[in-house]
This record gives C-alpha cells, structure tokens and sequence, in this order.
C-alpha cells in the first residue's frame, strides 16, 4: 500500500528545489515542526498531511481520499507581514495545481484550499496554507 510518506518527500524536494523560496526562507523547510536548535530563526516553514492515510479501494488501487497539506509560514515581526506573505506566495507558485511524482503513487497533485490566513503570533507573523491533495 502506498503510504503517506511518499507525499511527503515530493513537498520536500519540490520545496527544496524553488530557487525563489529558498532565496526568501534560506531553505528552512521542516516537516511536522521546527528543530529545537532552528527555534527563533525566521523566516520557516513547516508541512504536514493533515488528514487521513492511504487506503485501498474496492478495485485494489490506493487512493489518499480526503487529504489536505498544510503549510505553516512564519516570519519575523520585525520584518512585518510582507515577509510572511512573500514566502507564502512563493509556497502557493510550487505547489498550487501541481503534479508531482512520489514514491508509492502515480501521481499527486494539489489545489489551493485557503490562500494564506495571516496571524501575529508571539514574536512572528504566521500565514497558513492548505491544499487539497488528491494522490493515486
């Protein structure tokens, strides 16, 4: 059966590999959460499947129904909301209607649910992002 792991490496290489991202974010893209020794560094971003695993269907193929990613964005207060919002957009340009191969799938593509809602956090600026993902 084809897990949800294998989506989870595609959003890594294809975030890793945007040059504009990484020239925003430095690079600092985590799965799940923040290393303890990166708390504090800004901007980051964090991603994870928020949602059901893989199951197999009555014709034997896998499919991922219902699933979304979820992308945190965080930025410095300092450097005020447009930061947030920048990496955000560069987020939104790599992923939103995309496809993507993953290990254990055909293909994975996702959809903008939510376009970013902006937060201030304690000592950041947080925009989050969802996507549907549909995976078969």
């Amino acid at each position: 059966m084809a897990s949800a792991q294998g989506i989870i490496n595609a959003v890594k290489t294809a975030l890793d590999a945007s040059t504009t991202l990484t020239a925003l974010d430095g690079g600092r893209h985590y799965e799940h959460t923040v290393p303890q020794r990166m708390v504090g560094t800004f901007p980051h971003l964090i991603y994870d499947l928020v949602s059901p695993e893989a199951s197999k269907t009555f014709t034997g193929t896998d499919t991922l129904d219902g699933a979304e990613l979820q992308v945190d964005v965080y930025s410095d207060q300092r450097a005020g909301p447009a930061a947030a919002r920048a990496v955000g957009d560069a987020v939104r340009a790599v992923l939103d209607q995309q496809t993507f191969t993953a290990t254990g799938w055909n293909k994975v593509e996702f959809h903008a649910l939510d376009f970013g809602k902006l937060s201030r956090e304690e000592d950041a600026y947080r925009i989050m992002l969802r996507f549907k993902v549909f995976a078969s």
